[in-house]
Protein backbone atom coordinates (compact mmCIF):
# COMPACT_ATOMS: atom_id res chain seq x y z
CA UNK A 1 0.00 0.00 0.00
CA UNK A 2 1.11 3.66 -0.76
CA UNK A 3 1.41 5.50 2.54
CA UNK A 4 1.84 8.88 -0.01
CA UNK A 5 -1.04 8.06 -1.68
CA UNK A 6 -3.05 7.56 1.51
CA UNK A 7 -1.97 10.65 2.54
CA UNK A 8 -2.82 12.84 -0.27
CA UNK A 9 -6.49 10.54 -0.25
CA UNK A 10 -6.87 11.77 3.70
CA UNK A 11 -6.20 15.14 1.84
CA UNK A 12 -9.07 15.49 -0.55
CA UNK A 13 -11.28 16.12 2.12
CA UNK A 14 -9.54 19.23 3.84
CA UNK A 15 -6.22 20.78 5.10
CA UNK A 16 -5.13 18.18 8.31
CA UNK A 17 -2.29 18.98 10.63
CA UNK A 18 0.43 15.56 10.73
CA UNK A 19 -1.65 13.70 13.79
CA UNK A 20 -4.95 14.11 11.99
CA UNK A 21 -3.48 12.44 9.45
CA UNK A 22 -1.89 9.22 11.51
CA UNK A 23 -5.26 9.36 13.72
CA UNK A 24 -7.75 9.47 9.99
CA UNK A 25 -5.07 6.97 8.19
CA UNK A 26 -5.15 4.36 11.83
CA UNK A 27 -8.59 4.63 12.57
CA UNK A 28 -10.79 4.83 8.82
CA UNK A 29 -8.20 4.31 6.59
CA UNK A 30 -6.17 0.81 7.50
CA UNK A 31 -7.78 0.00 10.67
CA UNK A 32 -5.25 -1.75 13.82
CA UNK A 33 -2.49 -0.19 11.64
CA UNK A 34 0.48 1.83 13.55
CA UNK A 35 1.94 4.01 11.47
CA UNK A 36 4.97 5.91 12.33
CA UNK A 37 4.91 9.63 13.06
CA UNK A 38 7.27 10.27 10.44
CA UNK A 39 5.53 8.20 8.01
CA UNK A 40 2.95 10.84 8.31
CA UNK A 41 4.90 14.12 7.10
CA UNK A 42 3.67 14.33 3.37
CA UNK A 43 6.12 13.18 0.28
CA UNK A 44 6.39 15.63 -2.48
CA UNK A 45 7.85 18.84 -0.53
CA UNK A 46 10.41 19.28 -3.15
CA UNK A 47 9.73 22.36 -5.90
CA UNK A 48 9.44 20.49 -8.84
CA UNK A 49 6.41 18.39 -7.35
CA UNK A 50 4.49 20.55 -4.67
CA UNK A 51 1.99 18.12 -4.07
CA UNK A 52 0.84 19.09 -0.90
CA UNK A 53 1.06 22.90 0.90
CA UNK A 54 2.14 23.60 4.71
CA UNK A 55 0.88 26.55 6.63
CA UNK A 56 2.58 26.69 10.33
CA UNK A 57 0.20 27.72 12.56
CA UNK A 58 1.55 29.21 16.27
CA UNK A 59 0.06 27.37 19.28
CA UNK A 60 0.84 29.34 22.27
CA UNK A 61 1.73 26.34 24.74
CA UNK A 62 2.40 23.79 22.29
CA UNK A 63 4.63 23.42 19.27
CA UNK A 64 4.08 25.14 16.16
CA UNK A 65 1.18 22.91 14.20
CA UNK A 66 2.08 22.27 10.08
CA UNK A 67 -1.49 21.94 8.45
CA UNK A 68 -0.96 20.31 5.12
CA UNK A 69 -3.71 21.55 2.17
CA UNK A 70 -3.48 19.16 -1.04
CA UNK A 71 -2.56 20.93 -4.10
CA UNK A 72 -3.46 20.79 -7.75
CA UNK A 73 -0.55 18.60 -8.67
CA UNK A 74 -0.83 16.21 -5.52
CA UNK A 75 -4.80 16.15 -6.81
CA UNK A 76 -2.89 15.22 -10.55
CA UNK A 77 -0.74 12.50 -8.40
CA UNK A 78 -3.78 10.73 -6.37
CA UNK A 79 -5.85 10.23 -9.82
CA UNK A 80 -2.92 9.23 -11.97
CA UNK A 81 -2.50 6.64 -8.92
CA UNK A 82 -5.86 5.84 -8.40
CA UNK A 83 -6.43 5.11 -12.29
CA UNK A 84 -3.08 3.50 -12.54
CA UNK A 85 -4.21 -0.37 -12.49
CA UNK A 86 -2.73 -2.21 -9.82
CA UNK A 87 0.59 -4.20 -9.44
CA UNK A 88 0.55 -7.86 -8.60
CA UNK A 89 1.04 -8.35 -5.21
CA UNK A 90 4.19 -9.45 -4.19
CA UNK A 91 3.09 -10.94 -0.96
CA UNK A 92 2.25 -14.90 -1.55
CA UNK A 93 0.53 -14.97 1.90
CA UNK A 94 -2.11 -12.33 0.76
CA UNK A 95 -5.48 -14.07 2.21
CA UNK A 96 -7.26 -13.24 -1.18
CA UNK A 97 -4.49 -14.95 -3.53
CA UNK A 98 -4.70 -17.75 -0.96
CA UNK A 99 -7.80 -18.68 -0.87
CA UNK A 100 -8.37 -19.07 -4.44
CA UNK A 101 -5.60 -21.05 -4.97
CA UNK A 102 -6.56 -23.39 -2.49
CA UNK A 103 -9.85 -23.21 -4.60
CA UNK A 104 -8.29 -23.64 -8.14
CA UNK A 105 -6.31 -26.37 -7.44
CA UNK A 106 -6.81 -29.27 -9.53
CA UNK A 107 -10.23 -31.34 -7.05
CA UNK A 108 -12.35 -33.11 -7.76
CA UNK A 109 -15.96 -30.89 -7.17
CA UNK A 110 -16.83 -31.37 -3.79
CA UNK A 111 -20.39 -31.19 -2.51
CA UNK A 112 -20.47 -27.86 -0.51
CA UNK A 113 -17.48 -25.93 -2.31
CA UNK A 114 -16.98 -22.62 -2.84
CA UNK A 115 -17.28 -21.14 -6.31
CA UNK A 116 -13.83 -19.26 -6.17
CA UNK A 117 -16.18 -16.36 -7.91
CA UNK A 118 -17.57 -15.75 -5.31
CA UNK A 119 -14.55 -15.11 -2.88
CA UNK A 120 -14.00 -12.62 -5.44
CA UNK A 121 -17.47 -10.93 -4.53
CA UNK A 122 -17.41 -11.22 -0.92
CA UNK A 123 -13.92 -9.33 -0.97
CA UNK A 124 -15.30 -6.45 -3.13
CA UNK A 125 -18.40 -6.64 -1.37
CA UNK A 126 -16.76 -6.06 2.45
CA UNK A 127 -14.40 -3.35 0.52
CA UNK A 128 -17.31 -1.84 -0.68
CA UNK A 129 -19.29 -1.61 2.74
CA UNK A 130 -16.27 -0.37 4.66
CA UNK A 131 -15.36 2.16 2.10
CA UNK A 132 -19.52 3.55 1.94
CA UNK A 133 -19.76 3.28 5.74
Amino acid sequence: MSIKHAILGLLTGGPLNGYELKSAYEEHLVPGATLHIGQVYPPGQAPAERQVTVEVVAQSERPDRKVYTLTDAGCRELDGWLKAPRAKEADPRNETYLKLNARLRPQPQAPGSVDPFAVIDARTAACLSRCTS
